[in-house]
């Protein structure tokens, strides 16, 4: 059964653009505001006024390694020791993917206790989207789609009067099940973690898929020229699967394609499917790139 999201106040529906928005982060540097971000550079700290967009930390972030930017324990996802219950964080217009980095704004009374346990616990957060329909019976419970991501909190700040800005690092695709019962305010469910399905070399010329992909991506950016940091990741071996992630992700596909390429665990189908979307012309919609003069670093989402 589909779960979905308890009420809250028209307007709170995304991240609060224009916040002051601070992270304790790498070497103690903050987020001036929602539009800045901070990352270390050989020269301390380095800002930069742009949306931001998303990053992939496989391998390396914009001016620094995500080891060096959040630590060791950051990274890692031991599966065997995950409870199977997740607090759920929906949204009607973001699909987060794994290997992401998502800057989140949290200022509604219920994502704030959320984030407050998630911070004070495991960290983890499953991101939800809600699905069409929700305006309609926002007040109650609106379903969200099968398929999301489970993320954990990489870093946080926390505002004295208890909003939270927190960076969510997608981990793992995850299939909704059954809704837990309050007490909480905030959603919690039981989900299924899914692994991806990857292709043989019998069954396909990775490398050859993996140039088509990042062709396609280069070819297909909203703002030309892929920026530092994504050429920094396209430069790199990444597995066929991560790059159809950060692709789709970052091109311009309608929230309901990238919903389906979410849910999509076999690697060669995600991948055909997304060069299909590609070269057939993507459909009409904004990727989390397109606000702004700039696509680099992530831009804070609408909650």
């Amino acid at each position: 059964m589909p779960i979905g999201v308890d009420s809250c106040r028209s307007g709170s529906l995304g991240l609060e653009v224009g916040a002051e928005t601070r992270f304790p982060g790498a070497q103690g540097g903050p987020f001036g505001s929602a539009a800045r971000f901070c990352l270390p550079s050989r020269a301390g700290l380095e800002c930069k006024s742009r949306p931001i967009a998303p990053i992939s930390l496989l391998r390396s972030l914009f001016l620094g390694s995500a080891v060096s930017l959040f630590g060791e324990e950051s990274l890692p996802f031991d599966s065997s020791r995950f409870s199977g219950v997740a607090r759920v964080f929906p949204l009607p217009d973001l699909v987060l993917f794994p290997h992401i980095v998502q800057p989140l704004h949290v200022f509604e009374s219920r994502y704030r206790e959320m984030a407050e346990e998630a911070v004070a616990g495991d960290g983890l957060i499953a991101m939800a989207t809600l699905s069409p329909g929700w305006e309609h019976d926002y007040e109650s419970r609106p379903p969200v789609e099968t398929f999301g991501c489970l993320g954990r909190i990489v870093t946080h700040h926390r505002f004295e009067d208890g909003r939270y800005n927190l960076l969510l690092l997608g981990l793992r695709r995850v299939r909704f099940g059954a809704e837990i019962d309050p007490p909480r305010s905030f959603r919690r469910a039981r989900v299924e973690l899914i692994d991806d399905l990857e292709p043989t070399l019998a069954s396909c010329d990775c490398k050859a898929l993996r140039d088509r992909v990042t062709w396609a991506l280069k070819q297909n950016l909203p703002h030309g020229e892929p920026p530092e940091m994504l050429q920094t990741a396209l430069d790199e071996a990444l597995p066929l699967g991560v790059l159809c992630d950060l692709a789709a992700y970052t091109l311009p596909i309608a929230r309901s394609e990238r919903q389906r390429l979410l849910g999509e665990a076999d690697v060669l189908q995600r991948t055909e499917r997304l060069l299909s979307l590609i070269e057939t012309g993507p459909a009409a919609a904004e990727s989390p790139l397109a606000a702004g003069s700039s696509p680099y670093p992530p831009r804070f989402s609408k909650n």
